[in-house]
């Protein structure tokens, strides 16, 4: 099994239950291969931490949307109770035992629902103020964070918090975008990167 305490640099290990050989190292880290996803899929939500991770919704193969759930543990991932309104291109964030999902599409419908989770069922929540698609969120359950991403048919630069009951409108991002990387809290995030007009 992993090291139950910090490991020390240069200690090695092997893991018989992820068949996985690590080795401990000081510095920048490194990407190494993991256990696929039961149901391969893209564009849904996603929150969590590496060893305590959920992938929300998405798009399967071969279809153009799904309310699919996995919870990750850091080894593998197992499926949960499904989210209830089938969406891709959708916004999670939180934890494993207390999520949101919000916004996202069925197209040619773009929503403005949003879901929570306990740990383990999804369950209907306020809406958000803007429905959109192509965005991401960070931060938690009660103190939560959408912004950014595509409403009515343009990007947006739209920024809203979530306080475990409502969402409440923010000052605007400075560049309209979509699919851009949010990550931090209510109180200090960073958005990087994504797709800035005309590319919608």
């Amino acid at each position: 099994s992993d090291p139950t305490a910090s490991e020390s640099i240069g200690q090695m290990w092997y893991n018989t239950t992820s068949n996985v050989l690590k080795y401990s190292i000081e510095g920048a880290g490194a990407w190494a291969s993991g256990n696929d996803m039961t149901v391969p899929r893209d564009t849904g939500g996603f929150c969590g931490t590496q060893t305590a991770a959920l992938s929300i919704a998405g798009s399967p193969p071969a279809t153009s949307n799904s309310n699919v759930c996995e919870n990750y543990d850091g080894t593998s991932w197992s499926a949960v109770n499904n989210l209830n309104v089938s969406r891709l291109n959708n916004a999670g964030l939180g934890t494993t035992t207390a999520a949101m999902n919000a916004g996202g599409e069925l197209p040619p419908v773009t929503y403005a629902t949003s879901e929570s989770w306990n740990g383990t069922c999804w369950t209907a929540a306020n809406n958000i103020n803007t429905a959109r698609r192509s965005f991401r969120g960070c931060g938690t359950q009660t103190a939560g964070m959408v912004a950014f991403g595509v409403a009515g048919g343009a990007n947006n630069t739209d920024t809203e918090t979530y306080d475990g009951t409502s969402w409440t409108a923010e000052n605007e991002g400075l560049t309209a975008r979509n699919n851009s990387a949010n990550c931090g809290t209510t109180t200090a995030a960073v958005a990087a990167g994504g797709t800035t007009p005309p590319g919608i």
